[in-house]
């Protein structure tokens, strides 16, 4: 008796582990990555876009102009440290060949470098 109801426990979990095997086959749709026909985009809205710590402090915004895109960047009380313009940047020259970057940084006013556009 007592070999009997192993016999049909191991019969019955093989079958549930097959079962298992098969149906994981036939019913899941397989994770293959998909061929992106154009790049991603993301929709800067009109207050602009803000990017935040997990704990909802804010680090940098994203917003938009005449002028075209502004990203500014924020210290650990959450003001304005740095702000970069798309009109600032110039994809057209070396960084290093206009020589206005010796030193590639400017002191603000409470002691901070902070690096020119124009050399990065």
């Amino acid at each position: 008796m007592r070999l009997r109801r192993l016999a049909t426990i191991s019969l019955v979990a093989s079958c549930a582990f097959a079962g298992g095997v098969v149906s994981a086959r036939l019913c899941e749709p397989s994770a293959r990555a998909q061929q992106a026909s154009h790049a991603s985009t993301i929709y800067v809205p009109s207050g602009g876009l803000a990017f935040r710590t997990f704990d909802g402090h804010v680090v940098a915004t994203l917003s938009y102009d005449e002028h075209g895109g502004v990203l500014e960047l924020y210290d650990e009380h959450e003001k304005p440290a740095s702000r970069i313009r798309g009109n600032q940047l110039s994809s057209h020259a070396s960084p290093m060949s206009s020589g206005d970057c010796t030193p590639p940084y400017v002191v603000d006013a409470v002691g901070r470098e902070l690096f020119k556009p124009e050399c990065l």
